[in-house]
């Protein structure tokens, strides 16, 4: 292999790696599987901070908006403890939705 074709592998190789380890250290600890959030005939799916009805309303998510399982919290009957951000740089968000308004196929 010539030294150009062998940097570039190097670099690509160096690059994929640092994504891979961004990847992995960017998701809060204790966050599993990612989730959407599915179609509602509100037009949103309620993302709360407590596993009820009555629980305060942090933010309304979009059908199609992903959401980690978090797997440091028990999920009380009907409710899924989850943690959501807007995008890469947002806060972490956890809070709870009632478990059938997400894909039950999580990966």
């Amino acid at each position: 292999m010539n030294r150009s074709i062998s940097e570039g592998v190097d670099i690509l190789f160096g690059f994929s790696g640092l994504l891979l380890l961004a990847l992995a250290t960017c998701n809060p600890a204790g966050a599993t599987a990612f989730c959407e959030v599915k179609a509602t005939r509100d037009g949103f799916v309620a993302l709360r901070d407590a596993p009820s009805t009555g629980g305060r309303l942090i933010r309304r998510l979009k059908a199609g908006e992903m959401v980690q399982l978090d797997s440091t919290r028990p999920n009380p009957r009907g409710w899924k403890a989850v943690i959501f951000r807007a995008d890469e740089n947002a806060k972490a968000q956890p809070g709870w939705v009632s478990a059938g308004l997400i894909e039950r196929e999580c990966g």
